[in-house]
């Protein structure tokens, strides 16, 4: 341990260095979720941070850019002049050591320990999901650190099934799901725009009716084209083939892109879904193929995926897309109606973003589930506005005819969506409305903005990027 510990200690700083900088020198742009981090990192600071702060544990998807996140704080902290230390679980169990080991390490060598830490400190763990004691390791420093305000940790895991089944941390920590990026930090990141003036059109799933929807779209209609004319030539093209993960940023060829998002995928199962017991070697073998069948699917039928993957009962293959719900891969969409009926119905299973899907497909994306990738926007900008929020649920509507989505807000009150890449058809909206008691209903894809029946909103897909 002794020789680990100094070799990881002289690199640390290089190694922040390569996760904060880009190769010409320049700060990687900060993801939304930074600004969350910091400001709990600025409570420390304070002496204002609350219990369940002390321990926060970043889930979500491989390529989130969760890493990067770490090193930020790292150098945030630093600036700060924070007492800080990051630490790789994986790097610790290739070299046969554990988190226990090397923070024993740490607080004799700086001369502290965690009860009493006299000045401020922060301790980052990446992956922290590869010590098998992970849970244990947390709680025990959430249990020694309970009378003080003076250390937090923040951690990482890109196994999200792991860290969502460990019962050892219950309500003492915070969990947050970093989800691919959003249109408007794409931008940020991969185009250059800034923050500033950029329009956010959430309020096309927060208002209180169709007036005010179709009032507020076309009072932003100037500044959203302005957004749109001053964003570099095929941006949005470009967010739906690889926009998604920051991981991408210096990566220009478009083969490279692919044959990486395949890879995360691979790595979602080889590392993540394997990781949950109960799983047969033969049905594990199956995932990809899953995995490609979804994609190309238009309509997902248990039967038909079942029969597809020689699965023989319905059981096993719903453990398997259970598995990568959990990973954060595919996002599932209940069927409106009663209870009885959601259960005999399949779920709409949307990826996380529309580059699973064309990776998948090696780029040759069918014509019948082309349009299936603004329907993964929509879902994106539902957790994004409303998860967290008790009550809040989405739907899809598998009556023929019917329009696409039902969107349950806290107060209960629905919203009813049809979108797509570019639709100016109403009529199967006014059925999902009458079904759901809407308050009303949004046409997602329309060339122009129009309010229809007082009730009935068309807007182009640009504001649900913005959303």
């Amino acid at each position: 341990m002794d020789e680990f510990y100094k070799l990881w200690m002289s690199g640390l700083q290089r190694l922040m260095d390569s996760h904060i900088y880009d190769p010409s020198g320049k700060p990687y742009p900060a993801r939304d979720d930074f600004n969350m981090l910091n400001a709990r990192l600025e409570r420390l600071l304070s002496g204002k941070l609350s219990e369940n702060e002390k321990i926060s544990i970043l889930t979500g998807l491989r390529g989130t850019g969760k890493s990067t996140l770490l090193a930020q704080l790292f150098g945030v902290a630093s600036e700060k002049r924070i007492r800080t230390l990051y630490v790789d679980a994986g790097r610790l169990i290739l070299e046969g050591f554990n988190l226990n080991d090397f923070l024993k390490k740490w607080e004799n060598d700086a001369a502290f320990t965690s009860e009493r830490p006299i000045r401020k400190t922060l301790l980052l763990i990446d992956e922290v999901h590869y010590d098998e004691n992970w849970g244990l390791f947390l709680k025990s420093m959430f249990d020694r650190n309970k009378a003080n305000t003076d250390l937090m940790i923040v951690a990482t895991g890109s196994s999200a099934l792991k860290i969502k089944i460990n019962p050892d941390l219950g309500r003492r920590a915070i969990f947050t799901e970093i989800l691919p990026l959003h249109f408007r930090e794409f931008a940020r990141i991969f185009g250059g725009i800034t923050d500033k003036n950029t329009p956010d059109t959430s309020f096309i799933f927060t208002s209180s009716d169709a007036k005010s929807v179709a009032k507020k779209a076309m009072d932003m209609s100037a500044e959203v084209n302005k957004y749109f004319s001053s964003l570099p030539i095929k941006a949005v093209e470009n967010y739906f083939a690889f926009g998604g993960l920051p991981v991408f940023k210096h990566i220009n060829e478009p083969l490279l892109v692919n044959n990486a998002i395949k890879s995360i995928v691979e790595s979602v199962i080889a590392r993540d879904i394997t990781a949950m017991k109960g799983y047969k070697s033969q049905a594990l073998s199956r995932l990809y193929s899953l995995a490609c069948l979804i994609a190309e699917s238009e309509k997902i039928t248990l039967e038909k995926l079942s029969d597809s993957l020689k699965l023989k009962d319905n059981r096993t293959l719903y453990g398997l897309i259970d598995g990568f719900v959990m990973s954060g891969l595919l996002f599932p969409v209940k069927s409106y109606g009663r209870r009885h009926h959601q259960t005999r119905k399949a779920p709409k299973l949307l990826f996380s973003h529309p580059l699973f899907r064309e990776a998948l497909l090696e780029g040759a994306v069918p014509g019948r589930v082309a349009g299936r990738k603004y329907e993964e926007v929509l879902a994106a900008s539902f957790r994004r506005c409303f998860v967290g929020s008790f009550g809040a649920e989405m739907y899809f509507d598998s009556a023929e005819g019917s329009a696409d989505y039902i969107i349950k807000r806290p107060d209960r009150t629905k919203i009813t969506i049809e979108v797509s890449a570019s639709k100016e058809e109403i009529s199967q909206i006014p059925s999902t409305m009458k079904k759901s008691a809407s308050t009303y209903g949004l046409l997602i894809g329309s060339k122009e903005i129009s309010l229809v029946e007082n009730n009935i909103v068309k807007l182009p897909i640009k504001y649900l990027l913005l959303a």
